[in-house]
């Protein structure tokens, strides 16, 4: 009776899926999508879309070169950058399932050879599974990490020890979830360790073919016997428009340098939809990835948090009504792509295109035309008073940034006041407005605009916290931060004074002789301010993905803001030097007050700057 009833249950799946199969929509769903393309002027992509076991749609759209205008196929490989990360997760949870590893073993047990540090070792050391959920509390790849090109033959361990510099946990590992490319290079050593195998060889043999994704492959495979016209050029925008992205060899490929196409990307969704076919791969048992799919941290789980980023796999919204699904993202030079499924709307897409632009549009069009009658299940904010959380009034700063090297910024300014009015909680981000958010029980609260929780009022092991939108905010001194915020723009303004004083000495020195040493001194004063304004000005313009790998070699860009950050300091102690020397020169009250007040700004910036990174080697070292 069982066996007829499940006969009869998988008759009327099939039934119901070929139903949809015959109905899809894909000549309105192409239509949409090629004015998408035609919007963002991409120049080629490939889509899947699929059921638990049926394929509705794989396709390639557009051009894989635009020199040679060769349409795409299925077939045609694009990179899928992070998205790797799902299949390098997904071989660590095999050799777990086989007992090779354990997701709670301590990293120091499991590879004494890796150098990193933790301050907090002795009570929150760094483990397995913080790798897999970007909770080491990592840097993310550091400059000179986008600078160093793979080169045949390399051994995981190098391509660890590359990253060395990024491998400093900035806050209790565990905690709090920051994205960190390193991590995910330390596991691809991992699996080659327990293995016995290089981590390409045995994802490829372990996961990839078992699952029948015979072109999917890494960069470094050279193509296994392809074609050369099967592989996708890459594009980004240049002063001439559309120009070829760099081809990188990624230092650490178990991070992001897999290749895939609409085929082989089809089936790993089928993959995660079915249950059964998870159950008969030989891979990894169903339960696995439903572990994969669930967050692990202490934190989540202490406070009532379901949004976040699980085992190489996280939570995503598509849609215009924000529906929930699961899945992983990837950018890499010339390449954005993103995959989405969910097992209640039997339903997983994949897009990838060759500009590096936002899928989202594509995804949402997709989602709303096959999925028109689901609605998101939408929390009921209380409507009476809240009280009882009193005590999480006061101001907070974003603490999980995903480089160090941006606390420049990020320390002063990411912040936030929590205060409350009425029935509401009201969150005023610094220099923003103020934003309403109303009770759905516990100590999660909703945004009128939402349709779940993006802020709940946390418990940090006893200190008081804020969860939005995927940030950590810890508690601050109102009171120091405003001063640190003065201080910093006063001493911008004062640079800015010091500028316009250059200028009004330089007219005047034209026509009065004795007014070149008056214009000297003013142009030492605020030579400083101009050392560091170029500095952020030569990173900022180099700091697109195809560009920022200037910036950890040896380059024009990369000498240019060594010098300057280095000269900055240096600029400082001559230019107080040189004011104390010829302080007599200073005839007035208002001229001494307006130099000394100039000095000590641009020596609080240079303190400022050093004390978060921004100088010389240890800038460049990032």
């Amino acid at each position: 009776m069982k066996l007829k009833s499940l006969f009869l249950c998988c008759l009327a799946v099939c039934v119901l899926n070929n139903g949809i199969a015959q109905s899809f929509p894909k000549g309105k769903l192409e239509e949409a999508i090629v004015k998408i393309m035609k919007e963002k002027e991409i120049p080629g992509l490939f889509v899947s879309v699929v059921t638990s076991d049926t394929v509705l749609w794989q396709e390639g759209l557009g051009v894989a070169n635009l020199s040679t205008k060769a349409n795409v196929t299925e077939d045609h490989l694009f990179r899928i950058g992070s998205i790797s990360k799902t299949f390098t997760a997904l071989a660590i949870m095999k050799l777990v399932e086989e007992g090779k590893l354990n997701l709670n073993t301590k990293l120091s047990d499991l590879a004494p050879e890796i150098n990193f540090e933790n301050r907090w070792k002795e009570t929150h050391p760094v483990r397995l599974v913080h790798l897999l959920e970007h909770k080491a509390g990592f840097d993310d790849m550091h400059f000179s990490g986008f600078a160093k090109d793979r080169e045949p033959g390399t051994k995981a361990l190098d391509e660890v020890r590359s990253y060395e510099s990024s491998m400093r946990s900035r806050w209790k590992p565990g905690l709090v979830h920051s994205y960190s490319n390193p991590g995910y290079v330390i596991l691809g050593y991992l699996i080659e360790k327990v293995s016995g195998r290089p981590y390409q060889e045995y994802i490829r043999d372990q996961i990839l073919l078992p699952l029948g994704m015979y072109e999917t492959q890494f960069i470094s495979e050279e193509g296994r016997d392809l074609p050369k016209q099967q592989f996708v050029t890459g594009y980004a925008w240049g002063d001439d428009g559309l120009t070829e992205a760099k081809r990188v060899k990624l230092m650490g490929e178990s991070a992001g340098a897999l290749l895939s196409n609409a085929r082989d990307m089809s089936v790993f969704l089928q993959y995660l939809l079915n249950p059964v076919l998870q159950d008969s791969s030989g891979i990894a048992d169903s339960s696995i990835m439903k572990e994969m799919e669930q967050l692990h941290g202490w934190f989540e789980q202490a406070n009532g948090i379901e949004q976040g980023y699980g085992l190489g796999i996280y939570t995503k919204s598509a849609g215009s009504r924000d529906l929930d699904f699961l899945g992983h993202n990837g950018g890499i030079n010339g390449f954005v792509s993103d995959y989405i499924y969910s097992r209640q709307f039997d339903l997983g897409i994949m897009v990838s295109n060759n500009l590096g632009v936002s899928n989202r549009a594509i995804l949402n069009a997709i989602v709303d035309e096959l999925l028109p009658d689901q609605k998101k299940g939408t929390y009921t904010a209380a409507t009476r008073e809240v009280t009882g959380f009193g005590e999480w009034e006061g101001e907070y700063r974003v603490l999980n940034s995903r480089n160090g090297i941006f606390d420049l910024v990020n320390y002063p300014f990411r912040t936030a006041k929590v205060s409350w009015e009425s029935d509401s909680l009201v969150l005023t981000m610094f220099l923003g407005g103020d934003m309403k958010y109303g009770s759905v029980g516990g100590r999660a609260f909703v945004h009128s605009d939402d349709v779940y929780p993006s802020l709940y009022l946390a418990d940090n092991e006893g200190e008081k916290a804020l969860y939005f939108n995927d940030d950590l905010m810890v508690p601050v001194n109102s009171t120091v931060f405003l001063t640190l915020r003065i201080s910093v723009a006063l001493s911008l303004l004062l640079g800015l004074v010091a500028t316009l004083s250059v200028l009004v000495r330089f007219f005047t020195a034209l026509f009065k002789k004795s007014s070149w040493s008056v214009l000297f001194r003013a142009l030492l004063t605020a030579l400083p301010y101009w050392l560091l304004i170029l500095s952020f000005y030569i990173f900022l313009s180099n700091s697109s993905l195809d560009k920022l790998v200037g910036l950890g070699q040896v380059g024009v860009p990369s000498v240019l803001v060594l010098l300057l950050t280095s000269l900055f300091p240096i600029s400082v102690i001559v230019a107080g030097f040189y004011l104390f020397k010829n302080r007599n020169e200073l005839k007035t009250r208002l001229s001494r007050f307006m130099y000394t007040s100039v000095l000590l700004g641009s020596a609080f910036l240079a303190v400022y700057c050093i004390s978060f990174g921004w100088f010389a080697l240890r800038l460049w070292a990032y």
